[in-house]
């Protein structure tokens, strides 16, 4: 990628603000409208490990890189939130503290790591997926895997309940198909990207219609998202999809916003305060029921404090280029 691409910068700050809308008590429209949040930010790790592997000078370099960027910043974060929390007299249970550690989900008020998770295994997984995106075989192939998770998850979903299976197959296989699918459509032109955009959302809709008949009412799109299954997907890949079309078309005419770039840039850092602001609305200020108060409490707080730690560090950067440094700006 010769150049940063705006209408990506754009959409990785909405996926933030809809990853942020996730965690407080929006209405139920917003929930179900605002459910693409993870599936978009897959895709675009997807469409952007198409140019870092094409750049790396091994596989073995492309995972170390991105493993210690996703898991340094995760670990330092984690340390200075577990401290805070004992200065304020709060004492973690050291079963959450390890979990944390390890990114899993049910690991109390730092839960929202998991999804740190999703993105070492796709970090790990994309090297050897970019090896064969060009076969003709690929798709077929990657689609069919799909829905025979989908049909042992909907026979036997007893089976997302075991964790190793749950932290391997259930994130490997959705999240992997995602990751492949954004790497595909790097590479086509926008007739592919819309006709492939066309035929995933007839199978969401086709789902939609058999959940409704089915169940006698709407499923929400949320109750397909541990693990994530098919219908949550297709409706991730096809909204991405049309935002990316309609940003591309226009992206001559986006201003160069200062602060859609800062949060593109900073994305991680500005997701994991967030876990730090989301616990302050909870249990400080506790004004978890004004849903918009609470999420602009946290936009506004997680890309103040990643700000100011981007200018502190910055700063230190100037009298002490230390090697750990760079793991506070990513």
């Amino acid at each position: 990628m010769t150049e940063r691409k705006k209408y990506l910068d754009v959409m990785k700050f909405i996926g933030i603000c809809c990853l942020f809308l996730a965690h407080v008590q929006a209405p139920f429209i917003l929930e179900e409208i605002r459910g693409f949040d993870v599936p978009m930010m897959v895709l675009i790790s997807g469409f952007l490990a198409m140019y870092s592997i094409e750049r790396a000078a091994s596989i073995k370099q492309y995972i170390k890189k991105r493993i210690k960027r996703l898991v340094f910043p995760t670990w330092i974060f984690l340390a200075i939130f577990y401290v805070a929390m004992l200065l304020v007299g709060q004492k973690p249970q050291l079963l959450e503290i390890i979990k944390s550690y390890f990114f899993q989900r049910d690991c109390g008020l730092a839960g929202g790591v998991w999804i740190i998770w999703v993105y070492l295994i796709c970090a790990i997984c994309a090297p050897f997926l970019y090896k064969y995106i060009s076969n003709r075989y690929f798709l077929p192939v990657a689609f069919t895997v799909l829905v025979i998770y989908e049909f042992v998850i909907g026979m036997v979903p007893t089976l997302s309940n075991f964790r190793v299976f749950y932290y391997t197959v259930c994130t490997a296989v959705p999240y992997g198909v995602l990751l492949s699918l954004g790497m595909v459509i790097s590479q086509m032109n926008c007739k592919k990207r819309w006709m492939m955009c066309g035929c995933i959302f007839f199978i969401h809709i086709i789902l939609a219609v058999f959940y409704f008949i089915s169940q006698g009412g709407y499923l929400s799109i949320s109750q397909f998202k541990y693990p994530a299954r098919i219908y949550y997907l297709t409706y991730g890949f096809s909204v991405t999809i049309v935002l990316m079309e309609i940003l591309r078309s226009v992206e001559k005419r986006i201003p160069d916003i200062k602060i859609i770039r800062f949060v593109s840039e900073h994305s991680l850092w500005i997701y994991l305060w967030q876990i730090m602001m989301l616990t302050i609305v909870n249990y400080v200020l506790k004004i978890s029921d004004f849903w918009f108060l609470s999420w602009l409490f946290l936009m506004i707080g997680s890309i103040g404090v990643t700000w100011i730690q981007n200018l502190t560090v910055n700063y230190f950067m100037k009298k002490n280029n230390w090697a750990l440094w760079k793991y506070f700006k990513g």
